[in-house]
């Protein structure tokens, strides 16, 4: 998709970082429900704001951050591109309920390592 009238063309290294990009399947990373179900286990008998805040300190400490060589601008909310992480604190009923399904669906396929579930 072009827009050369509005934006120009994109640089070399931006064109096949793109295509990589739109290469890469969609996926599910679990890591950050990981580490909060962690958190939640462990700090299990304290309070719920205490419970919260052991558990962002968790995911600040153990997330691992993602940098691509390509890009100007770092940081992502997953371990790899085009992964969404799950956030349980939200909401996780969702989640569980269509787990198996995020490969299936009609829109917004997802796919998710054995390992995650």
């Amino acid at each position: 998709m072009e827009n050369k009238e509005h934006f120009g063309s994109l640089t070399p290294r931006m064109e096949e970082f793109r295509e990589e990009l739109l290469n890469t399947p969609a996926s599910i990373d679990a890591t950050r429900a990981i580490l909060t179900t962690e958190s939640y286990k462990e700090h299990a008998d304290k309070p719920l704001d205490i419970k919260r805040a052991k558990m962002v300190e968790n995911i600040l400490e153990n997330m691992p951050i993602f940098i691509e060589d390509q890009t100007m601008i770092v940081g992502n909310q997953a371990k790899v591109n085009r992964a969404a992480p799950i956030f349980p604190e939200y909401a996780i009923d969702w989640v569980i309920k269509e787990l198996d399904e995020f490969e299936n669906r009609d829109g917004d396929v997802f796919t998710i390592d054995e390992k995650s579930i």
